[in-house]
């Protein structure tokens, strides 16, 4: 019988969306959610695409059932580690796979969808299929981004300890904008976060008395941020550093160990974000630990913390 699942009751874990597409990165991924503290309903996908037409219709009905074999092996699998797991199959007949996937996010109410990627490439990729009017409708739906590098190099007790322990100590920056205040909102009241690391960095000033008003106006700021985590019961550090934000967001996070970078973006600009190079983009494309993307509905922008 498997041991007694530790962790906070973590509700941003409380149902999940996992996209599969069986390969063997798609496995580790899926290893490292398993292990995840806070877990309580996973639902493990499939997209089966259909926009080309297949020769035959026993073609077709093949690969949707071995879609639907290899999942219920899945779910097998998975059984007994103490939390429940659905299996959905869909078929795509218009649209794209990434449309697919938040579809089925809004229709299983799913408080998370946690992708792997492959690296730059298919992160970019994945970014920019989910461009659509369904992302602009979805995007209060949080996305957890693991590496497959990542996910590939955690074995045994080190998995229990990246994965199992992913809310131990969170990275959060901010660029003090509406959107990044709701993100840190949203991150205070979130429950089964250990320590919370505020970050932010400075990226202008011409001399060295300007960029010293700007961190010392940083810190100030963070201060005030930070007691709405203590408010929360979140352990929380603040640091500031000068220079190129994805540079200096993907330093702290080594130099501070962060088990998770949380950082937030705006529905409305993600297609703007993502054409032009954004720093949301760049830490996604170049972190080696898991990203959390929380997507701030347009409409739900105000500020919430002093500035």
């Amino acid at each position: 019988m498997e041991p007694e699942r530790s962790g906070a009751d973590t509700g941003i874990f409380s149902r999940v969306l996992v996209p599969t597409d069986f390969s063997r990165p798609a496995h580790n991924t899926l290893e490292c959610v398993a292990g995840m503290h806070g877990l309580k309903e996973m639902v493990l996908f499939h997209a089966v695409d259909a926009t080309r037409p297949f020769r035959n219709r026993s073609m077709f009905d093949q690969k949707v059932g071995n879609a639907r074999i290899l999942l219920g092996e899945k779910k097998e699998q998975l059984g007994g580690r103490g939390f429940s797991v659905e299996t959905r199959v869909k078929t795509v007949t218009g649209g794209d796979i990434a449309t697919s996937i938040l579809e089925t996010a809004e229709e299983e109410r799913v408080s998370l969808v946690i992708m792997g990627s492959r690296g730059r490439t298919l992160v970019r990729g994945l970014l920019l299929g989910s461009v659509s009017s369904d992302v602009l409708r979805f995007g209060k739906v949080p996305l957890l981004i693991l590496s497959h590098e990542f996910a590939r190099g955690l074995r045994g007790v080190d998995c229990g300890r990246r994965c199992g322990e992913i809310l131990s100590r969170v990275l959060c920056p901010t660029d003090f904008s509406a959107a990044a205040d709701r993100c840190a909102a949203f991150l205070s009241e979130t429950r089964g976060i250990g320590e919370v690391i505020l970050a932010h960095v400075v990226t202008k000033g011409e001399t060295e008395d300007e960029i010293e008003g700007y961190v010392e106006d940083a810190r100030e700021k963070l201060g005030r941020m930070s007691e709405e985590f203590r408010a929360g019961g979140h352990r929380v550090s603040f640091r500031v550093h000068v220079g190129d934000p994805v540079n200096g967001i993907l330093r702290l996070a080594r130099e501070e160990d962060a088990t998770l970078i949380a950082i937030g973006t705006v529905g409305k600009n993600w297609l703007k974000e993502v054409l032009m190079g954004s720093t949301t983009l760049g830490v996604v494309r170049h972190a080696n630990r898991p990203v959390l993307v929380l997507r701030v509905p347009p409409g739900a922008l105000s500020p919430v913390s002093p500035g």
